[in-house]
This record gives C-alpha cells, sequence and structure tokens, in this order.
C-alpha cells in the first residue's frame, strides 16, 4: 500500500513537472531585431551643376609708369555678372553631417577702369619757423579710358562641410583655392598675367527631388599676383565678392 502511495505521488509529479519546459517555450519570445532606419533623402553621391549671380571686385595694384615711376591703384573696382559650373562628391556622415569635395568654372564679368596716382610725394617748402622741409603729394591723375584690368576664367577647389537642420536641407560653408587669368591693358604694357589664392564662403541647398537641389551662395576671393613689364614688376591684389543661385543634380550611390 505505502508503495503503491508512493508511485502514484511520483506519478502525479512527473505529470506535473514534465509540461514546464514546453510551456516555457511557448512563453519565451526573442527580442525584436533592431533595423537601421536609412534616411529618405540620401546626399551622399557625385554631383554636378551650374549658377549664375552677381559679382564685385576691389583691387590694390601698383604698377611702373614709362616715366619709372610707380602708379597705385587702390580701391579700383567692378560690378557684373558671373556664371558657371561646378561638379563634387558629397558623404553623408550622419544623419545631420556631410562633408564633400567640389571643383568649379566661372566666367566674371568684370573690368577695372581706374586713374592713377603717384607714390613718391613732391617735396615742398621748408618751414619758415623751423626749416623742416615738407611734403606735398602729387595731384591724382584722371586715368584713360583704355587702362584696364579685367579678371577672367575663374577656377575654384573647395572642401564642402554641412549640417542638415532637415533631411532635406543643409547649410554649408566652403573654402579653398582658387585662380584666375588677370588681363591688363596698362601704361607700362599689356599682357595676361595668372593670380592665385584663396576662397572662404557659405550657403544653404534644399533638395527639390531625390536628386535636383537648389542653392545660394556667398563666396569672397582674395587674389594677388605679379607681372614684369620690362623688367619692371606690377603687383596685383584683387578681392572678388560674390553672390549666385544654383540648381544641382546628384547621382545618388547609396
Amino acid at each position: 500500500m505505502y508503495k503503491q502511495f508512493k508511485w502514484a505521488v511520483f506519478t502525479a509529479a512527473t505529470a506535473i513537472v514534465a509540461p514546464e519546459p514546453a510551456l516555457a517555450a511557448d512563453l519565451y519570445s526573442p527580442p525584436p531585431a533592431v533595423i537601421a532606419v536609412e534616411p529618405a533623402v540620401s546626399w551622399t553621391g557625385i554631383y554636378l551643376g551650374g549658377s549664375v549671380g552677381g559679382a564685385g571686385s576691389a583691387s590694390a595694384t601698383n604698377t611702373p609708369l614709362r616715366t619709372g615711376k610707380n602708379a597705385r591703384f587702390n580701391g579700383s573696382g567692378s560690378e557684373g555678372l558671373i556664371g558657371g559650373g561646378f561638379v563634387g562628391f558629397n558623404y553623408q556622415l550622419s544623419p545631420q553631417v556631410v562633408f564633400g569635395l567640389q571643383g568649379d568654372y566661372f566666367v566674371p564679368d568684370l573690368e577695372a577702369t581706374f586713374g592713377k596716382e603717384i607714390l613718391p610725394e613732391k617735396p615742398g617748402p621748408k618751414d619758415a619757423a623751423g626749416g623742416a622741409l615738407t611734403r606735398k603729394p602729387l595731384r591724382p591723375q584722371r586715368g584713360k579710358p583704355d587702362r584696364t584690368e579685367s579678371i577672367r576664367d575663374l577656377w575654384s577647389v573647395s572642401a564642402r562641410a554641412g549640417w542638415l537642420p532637415s533631411e532635406s536641407t543643409m547649410i554649408y560653408v566652403l573654402g579653398g583655392y582658387s585662380n584666375a587669368d588677370l588681363k591688363l591693358k596698362l601704361s607700362a604694357g599689356k599682357g595676361h598675367t595668372a593670380i592665385d589664392g584663396y576662397h572662404v564662403g557659405t550657403g544653404i541647398e534644399t533638395k527639390l527631388t531625390d536628386s535636383l537641389s537648389a542653392r545660394v551662395e556667398y563666396r569672397y576671393v582674395h587674389l594677388s599676383g605679379e607681372k614684369k613689364f620690362d623688367g619692371r614688376t606690377a603687383t596685383f591684389e584683387p578681392a572678388i565678392h560674390m553672390g549666385t543661385f544654383g540648381l544641382a543634380w546628384t547621382f545618388t550611390m547609396f
């Protein structure tokens, strides 16, 4: 009787314990898989486009005259239209950060006509009281219409860094190297010379579609160079302010 009782207890316990693994398996559910959410709009890819706008320049020029003296043109400048094209590559590092490289070429319509100011000062009469020598500058002379300095063929290589306040809009800064062809028609002679320097700028770009974007940009370009005329050196240092509107087409890679 006692053995039958123990067997009955053992059988009941086995019946209770045995279903537990199956029950535990039924109650267990694996954690949900982590799925990376890709941005709806991607900025990564190669792009190309064009831009148009306006530009203004001011130049500090020091050039020899046929008389053997130097002429200085300070603040001589011009305003005009500017247009060109660009190509570049963007990489979206995170949902809000974009880095890239860009090359562009512009054709500016900037031609300055200026007067001349002789650098050496003309000695004046001695001061009657102390005998000190006073100096009187020469009067500026009006420049001839054919005395010009024209900026042509401006090209640049830039690095860009952008921040995305929204997935389709980027605020960016850029900077890099610039080079231009300077066409000269001066008292010392005529010719061309290459001038180079740097540029910095900022802009905002927004996606109109997945591939098409529009941008507005401001850029400051500072250039310098020199040219020899019959053994005498003329120096040039123009500064250019540019404002442009452009359209770009991106070939998305990811």
